[in-house]
């Protein structure tokens, strides 16, 4: 029956990349998912030896967008990249916080669900930082659909209205230098060592996360590893694609499958607050972006486009379309996104301190 469940998530996610929906390998296996616990027959459930594989694989995967021209990039703008990045996820807890008293939900699961730019991941972190996974799952995709439907909107009027975005890097901030990273010399990319590093670093992320009482480390070693190893110029060796995409269908069932008819109704219920809360965040994201402009005299269509929490994909394609620095883009995206991961754990840490009957949900 599981089998089968996949089968249709397969199709859910195929349909729904066609309709150019984000993070459709795993939305659309996780509301299959919901649909069958709702309506199907029997009660299928995801091997738990499964899943923890399928987090040590997406981490992998995740280090593969962390490249040296990314790391360049970053370098000559980190100082400013960093304070919009701090700002943007101090404003989250905060309105992650307020979601949580306004839908009466534990803080933990109030505040995942607004982290911004790391959705997938969140989700796959939510059940071992002892928050609500569906509740997290429901507001993160909630929050990026909203994000990459009315991010790239504002950004169109900001150019109409005479903020045009220029390519390059201005001001203060050098432009990147060419990488000279020695994969580029001797192979090492496609060679037998990257391999070993990627799978060795997966296979580490497994033993530790049975080893280690720290909630992430499955998905955080293998991140960090290959982060740190890229940063010195030997990547790892990409994972095939099927392998990933996999691995995200194993993600989005597991999630959906942990769904009932309350569950439903309660996010249908905190949805209702979510959405506001969403705009508000959008809202607090544009005035980082003035900031970020002002201090580092970037055109502030791409300092709005790098500092909007959510859907890389869609701010990197709205960049290229408005003629914004599509690498700054990247970069601050990716360096939230790696921000937010690192500080998930410890941030759920100190809620559950601060507020010993927080936990996930039933």
């Amino acid at each position: 029956m599981t089998l089968l469940v996949a089968a249709a998530g397969v199709g859910g996610a195929w349909l729904l990349r066609h309709l150019h929906v984000p993070a459709a390998w795993l939305v659309g296996p996780l509301v299959v998912s919901v649909l069958w616990r709702l309506f199907g027959p029997g009660t299928p459930s995801v091997p738990r030896w499964v899943q923890r594989l399928a987090v040590a694989l997406i981490g992998a995967n995740l280090a593969d967008n962390v490249t040296p021209q990314v790391l360049d990039t970053l370098q000559g703008a980190f100082g400013a990249a960093l304070a919009v990045v701090l700002l943007l996820l101090a404003a989250s807890i905060g309105v992650g916080l307020l979601f949580a008293r306004l839908a009466r939900l534990d803080s933990i699961t109030g505040v995942l669900s607004f982290l911004p730019g790391a959705a997938s991941a969140i989700v796959v972190l939510s059940r071992d930082l002892q928050a609500d996974p569906r509740l997290v799952s429901t507001m993160q995709y909630l929050r990026l659909t909203l994000v990459v439907l009315v991010a790239p909107f504002i950004a169109a009027l900001l150019v109409t209205s005479g903020f045009a975005a220029h390519s390059g890097i201005h001001g203060d901030i050098p432009a990147a230098a060419p990488p000279t990273a020695p994969m580029d010399v001797d192979g090492w990319e496609n060679g037998l060592p990257a391999h070993a590093l990627t799978w060795g670093s997966v296979l580490l992320g497994l033993w530790l996360g049975r080893a280690v009482a720290f909630p992430a480390v499955t998905l955080l070693v293998p991140l960090s590893v290959l982060v740190t190893a890229a940063a010195l110029g030997r990547p790892g060796a990409p994972l095939p694609p099927w392998i990933i995409l996999g691995a995200f269908v194993v993600v989005g069932m597991w999630a959906g499958l942990q769904f009932d008819r309350q569950a439903v109704t309660k996010a249908g219920m905190a949805a209702l607050w979510a959405v506001p809360l969403i705009f508000a965040l959008i809202l607090v994201s544009s005035g980082t972006a003035v900031l970020l402009s002002r201090i580092s005299r970037i055109p502030l269509v791409t300092a709005f486009l790098a500092a909007a929490p959510g859907g890389l994909e869609a701010m990197l394609a709205t960049s290229l379309d408005l003629g914004a620095d599509a690498a700054l883009v990247l970069s601050i995206q990716l360096l939230r996104f790696l921000v937010v991961l690192l500080m998930a754990p410890f941030i759920a840490h100190r809620l559950s301190r601060s507020q010993p009957g927080a936990g996930r949900q039933t």
